[in-house]
């Protein structure tokens, strides 16, 4: 399975680290606007099966972009983007 975490602060990384230690995941992406702080808790969690990608949580296409072929998306930011991220899930 293919995971797309959105958010990298307080929910995401432990979501992140949890789910890079299930041996049914195979990849987790890890979408945050602030990259540095996604690449930080990557570091952290120091897993093979953990990428981030420069995520706005506010722009429909990206969201797209970034979640394109994966199972499941996890949302763990403002419930602002929920609207946008439902968007880019049904698309």
């Amino acid at each position: 399975m293919k995971v797309l975490v959105i958010g990298a602060g307080a929910q995401g990384g432990p979501c992140v680290s949890i789910l890079s230690k299930d041996p049914d995941v195979k990849e987790v992406i890890l979408g945050d606007v602030d990259i540095d702080l996604a690449n930080k808790v990557k570091s952290k969690i120091d897993s093979p099966k953990v990428t981030v990608q420069e995520l706005n949580a506010g722009n429909v296409d990206q969201i797209k972009r970034v979640a394109k072929g994966v199972d499941v998306i996890i949302t763990l930011t403002l419930t602002e983007f929920n609207d946008n991220i439902m968007k880019a899930a049904l698309a």
